[in-house]
């Protein structure tokens, strides 16, 4: 018996992971297939201050998210049994939200007044800000809780095809640089949408009336994973923000189409981790983590070498003139990634899963203010794009050597002697 429940875990976690490789691969691909049509049909112009217009609203992703993306899977895997439990959490989780999304929307309004770069790019912001509402909506994080991802990474597939094929039917010029964004937000929110009435009926949740009790008590569980997420994500924005700000949209074009290879690297390793977090806080198999750990790692310094032989011939395909630039920063960007992906999962699904969720937030903490002190020195001495990369290199370098060296002092999932 024991080994049949211990088999139907395994499948449930390949399942999901299974799943959400498929929207992961496709949620990679599309953004870098696209991208030679952005560059293409929109310029490099135009396209950086649709990218400058995303990157200042991700702040506001951040800020109604506020960490309920970690704190939710992992409250929702301990309480599965109790739905009463379960609702009250997710109707003081939405409620914050809601709040939340009113004071982002005032602080993107303020913004526009008070800087003058950012009014010249009003427009853009506001159906920017679209995104900002349908990530709020959307209860990824409760079919994680509930691991039970088929159902959204089916929906979460079609609406980015079909967002896909509105960007390649509509687009023409310079001139739809707002459509870009509306179509793009106008899908996410759909999904997000499906993915909320789905969630009620599969789940038979209901929405409570909440006290302020409650409320509190879901902030202050999400603040520390607030804090880690502000420190990584934020500190990803800022890089972008800055040099989009310093060097132009066209240097933020080829800074991005590179990071863009760094982030699918990423996303790639995202359904692991979302399905191992709650996986390994129900159970706490060590043995089928290291399992995991070790084959995740050999695959990353595989594929990141053979990309090195294959990558310039890519991007002239992709990129034509500017292959050589992208190149360049694509390099650096990939020990970036070969170190993130390591203190990723030694992060939450190992740490965090295993009871040290403050270790595995004060070590992006500490990466984050390495990565500022890299990012304030390039900002004021360097105009090269190049450089702008180094902040994440010093973030990724710093989070990994911490939780390495805490679960190493501590002989974190060591077996008792």
């Amino acid at each position: 018996m024991i080994v049949e429940r211990k088999s139907a875990a395994h499948n449930g976690f390949f399942s999901n992971v299974a799943m959400l490789s498929l929207l992961n691969i496709l949620s990679a691909l599309l953004p870098l297939l696209l991208l030679p049509f952005y560059l293409k049909t929109l310029g490099a112009s135009a396209y950086g201050l649709i990218l400058l217009s995303q990157v200042f609203c991700l702040y506001l992703v951040i800020i109604c998210d506020y960490g309920f993306n970690l704190f939710l899977p992992r409250e929702i895997a301990s309480n599965k049994e109790n739905l009463s439990e379960v609702c009250k959490i997710i109707s003081s989780v939405f409620i914050v939200k809601i709040g939340l999304l009113l004071i982002s929307f005032v602080a993107l309004i303020l913004a526009t007044q008070i800087s003058d770069q950012l009014l010249e790019i009003s427009s853009l912001l506001l159906f920017a800000f679209i995104y900002v509402i349908a990530n709020a909506l959307n209860p990824m994080s409760i079919f994680q809780g509930f691991e039970v991802l088929q159902l959204y990474s089916l929906t979460m597939l079609a609406t980015k095809l079909l967002s896909a094929c509105g960007i390649l039917i509509f687009i023409a010029g310079p001139g739809d640089a707002e459509l870009v964004l509306l179509i793009q937000g106008s899908f996410s929110l759909l999904g997000s949408a499906i993915l909320f009435v789905a969630m009620i009926i599969k789940f038979k949740l209901r929405f409570l009336f909440v006290s302020f009790e409650d409320i509190y008590r879901v902030c202050k569980g999400a603040s520390v994973y607030f804090i880690s997420r502000l420190s990584n994500e934020g500190l990803s924005n800022t890089v972008s923000f800055l040099l989009g700000i310093k060097l132009g949209p066209d240097s933020l074009s080829i800074f991005y189409s590179a990071e863009r290879f760094y982030r699918a690297g990423l996303l790639m390793l995202t359904p692991i981790t979302q399905s191992l977090y709650p996986y390994m806080t129900r159970v706490k198999n060590i043995k089928f983590f290291t399992v995991i750990f070790g084959a995740i790692i050999l695959a990353a310094s595989l594929g990141i070498s053979m990309s090195f032989i294959f990558i310039d011939q890519i991007l002239i395909l992709l990129f034509d003139s500017l292959a050589g630039q992208i190149s360049e920063v694509y390099k650096i960007f990939m020990l970036a990634l070969w170190l993130g992906a390591i203190g990723t999962l030694l992060g939450f699904p190992f740490l965090g899963a295993l009871g040290h969720i403050r270790e595995a937030n004060v070590s992006i903490v500490y990466g984050a203010f390495m990565g500022l002190v890299i990012l304030l020195v390039v900002y004021l001495f360097s105009d090269h794009v190049v450089f702008f990369v180094f902040p994440l290199i010093g973030f990724e370098a710093v989070t990994l050597f911490f939780r390495a060296y805490f679960i190493r002092k501590n002989r974190v999932g060591a077996a008792p002697q």
